[in-house]
């Protein structure tokens, strides 16, 4: 186990359909980045 403070980021962020990727019918999408978590020890 790590003691320390634990840090989550991720970015969300609206995505408009000209990009092609998407199946949904919606105007814009709803995409995310990937993950990143860090853990800072004193």
């Amino acid at each position: 186990m790590v003691l320390g403070w634990k840090l989550h980021l991720q970015s969300f962020w609206l995505q408009g359909p000209g990009r092609g990727d998407t199946c949904s019918i919606a105007t814009y999408g709803l995409v995310s980045s990937r993950g990143l978590t860090l853990t800072v020890q004193p």
